[in-house]
């Protein structure tokens, strides 16, 4: 599937950066379950530094820095990193919601 790339997935400057896709179900149980599962391929020292809907795909994309990243030259696209969780993906009881980003109505 070829996706269109926007402005915000392009580095701004040379960085060590990365994208970081979480749907939006993730996210939902991350707001309304304590047994949600975590992110465990963030490098120590990660720090976001942007975030935005992705409509698309139900979810949000984060931009990460991180030393340990290879550098991203200023204007390339920012690679996408997968996400490794520590628990079951398929979270119990999280009740679909709205499209994030939607007005909801």
């Amino acid at each position: 599937m070829t996706e269109e790339r926007g402005i915000a997935d392009l580095a701004p400057r040379t960085d060590r950066l990365k994208r970081l896709f979480i749907s939006e179900r993730t996210i939902l149980g991350w707001l309304t379950s304590m047994h949600s599962p975590c992110v465990i391929n963030l490098p120590a020292d990660f720090l976001i530094v942007d975030c935005r809907v992705d409509a698309v795909r139900r979810g949000l994309v984060f931009t990460i820095r991180a030393g340990a990243f290879p550098l991203v030259a200023r204007g390339a696209l920012i690679p996408e990193m997968e996400p490794e969780y520590n628990g079951l993906i398929h979270l119990k009881g999280c009740r679909p919601g709205p499209v994030i980003g939607s007005s909801g109505g």
